[in-house]
């Protein structure tokens, strides 16, 4: 029974799916994708959902993910700063990377003998906010991935497949796609070392030939400690055949140039090769199988991790706004239940004096039940005996109605004492005292609202030196409908 596996390859304005069988030694193309990816309703959840629900892949098959080259880079490190990794906060390999050292997981690539003195990691970075989109694209839809890896480990897996016997010995591979020249030298089947260039597609200027001719020497001395033999082949895939840049290498390093097409020799099952855009998906495809043998990278369980501690965080934090949401609204039930409290307090308080002054206003009532009912009804007892008895009394007012009609302004809230109330006919002449002349003012006007009082005049107003009172004296005249 044949094995299966997925490849994608997402770059910025396609994704890029390839379905391969594994039978035995042959490999088999069993379904192709590409998919844009410019517009913002192209979600990445939805394309990968569609490979499986629309497409027909098989979910059940293993998925690799081949990471953006833009998001991963490669370095060789000493051995002994990678093992500071595990001693140190902030070891000293992160410097080697243009990104924070919390923004970035760091996985061994190779490991390989520089020298008797030295052995190297060649080591790959990836950003982690690049491997968390990754892992809640794919957490959304039914392909989990088993392998998230750089797309040189695609090249190397078509290339060992293509030319195995090139493989085994030191070798530079070259791969030009739209954007980067990658640059790789290979020993026994190993990677030894990784460099990329920025590409402008328009021209292969002589500038650019002669920055890869010294930076390519520059490589292979730094590796091997010596210049680039003529039997060192150089290997052209993808668009890196172009015959201007494959002469040019020639005739720098006398070497024999091998033009590889990386797509050769995998047919699908109409017998057909693959477009070479698809050369990276179909490249990681077959990493998939390999990935058991431990070769390459692998961030899709450091993602998964990743994805999960931020889920953790997120649920932390949703637990401590529901942990403070619920404190508040306790904080905020005991504050009623106080002011309910105080209230409760305060209404015993008032019952408690209503009751004094209903036993001192009434003595002769012994058994108290309720003194505000119990005053209610004295009241209406009184204003029925009034109405038996005031037809038999004179119709004028008297001195008391007078005195009682000018209590009600309530003289004591405006800061005002009486001393003296002369009351003649329709004349009342009222001496007091108040606080300040505001708040004899302030009477006055409520006096003058009263309809009882025809005029409200002040007469011999002064303020007392000693006590700083306001001594005044009022004269007002009744009038005749109130008489």
């Amino acid at each position: 029974m044949s094995k299966k596996s997925i490849g994608i390859d997402i770059t910025q304005d396609k994704l890029y799916a390839v379905q391969v069988a594994l039978d035995k030694d042959s490999y088999c193309v069993e379904k192709c994708l590409d998919v844009p990816l410019r517009r913002q309703s192209d979600r990445l959840e939805d394309i990968l959902n569609s490979l499986t629900s629309e497409h027909g892949f098989d979910k059940k098959a293993k998925t690799a993910c081949a990471l953006s080259e833009s998001h991963i880079l490669f370095r060789n490190i000493d051995q002994q700063i990678v093992e500071q990794r595990f001693d140190q906060e902030t070891p000293e390999w992160v410097d080697e990377f243009p990104f924070e050292s919390d923004e970035i997981e760091l996985e061994g690539y190779n490991f390989h003998h520089q020298s008797e003195q030295a052995n190297v990691y060649l080591m790959a970075a990836a950003e982690k906010e690049v491997l968390l989109q990754k892992a809640r694209a794919f957490k959304q839809s039914q392909l989990k991935p088993q392998l998230m890896d750089s797309p040189i480990s695609a090249l190397i897996s078509l290339s060992r497949f293509q030319c195995p016997e090139l493989m085994k010995e030191a070798a530079i591979l070259l791969y030009l796609d739209q954007q980067w020249l990658n640059m790789i030298i290979l020993k026994n089947d190993e990677v030894e070392l990784v460099r990329r260039f920025p590409f402008a597609q328009q021209s292969y200027s002589e500038e650019f030939v002669e920055l890869l001719v010294r930076e390519l020497e520059i490589s292979w001395r730094m590796t091997f400690n010596q210049g680039v033999s003529e039997k060192v082949p150089i290997i052209f895939s993808g668009q890196a055949r172009n015959q201007t840049l494959v002469s040019a290498l020639e005739e720098q390093f006398l070497c024999e140039p091998v033009l590889l097409n990386l797509t050769d020799n995998i047919l699908d099952i109409n017998d057909q090769e693959l477009s070479e855009e698809y050369t990276i998906a179909q490249g990681i495809a077959m990493c998939a199988f390999e990935s058991e043998e431990g070769t390459g990278c692998n961030f899709a369980k450091i993602s998964c991790e990743t994805s999960q501690q931020q889920s953790q965080y997120q649920k932390r934090t949703l637990i401590t706004t529901v942990v403070l949401v619920v404190a508040i609204a306790l904080v905020a039930v005991a504050g009623v239940m106080i002011k309910f409290q105080m209230m409760e307090s305060q209404y015993q308080t008032l019952k408690d004096q209503s009751r004094v002054l209903f036993s001192e206003t009434l003595p002769q009532e012994k058994n108290i039940v309720d003194e505000l009912s119990q005053s209610q009804a004295y009241l209406a007892a009184l204003e029925k005996e009034w109405a038996n008895v005031s037809p038999l009394l004179p119709r004028s007012q008297g001195p008391l109605s007078i005195y009682s009609v000018i209590s009600q302004t309530q003289p004591k809230r405006f800061g005002v004492s009486l001393t003296k109330c002369w009351i003649s006919k329709n004349i009342v002449l009222v001496s007091a005292q108040a606080a300040s002349e505001k708040n004899a003012s302030s009477w006055i006007k409520e006096l003058r609202r009263m309809p009882v009082f025809e005029r409200v005049q002040i007469v011999n107003p002064k303020t007392e030196t000693k006590s700083d009172l306001y001594d005044f004296t009022l004269e007002m005249i009744c009038s005749e409908s109130f008489l």
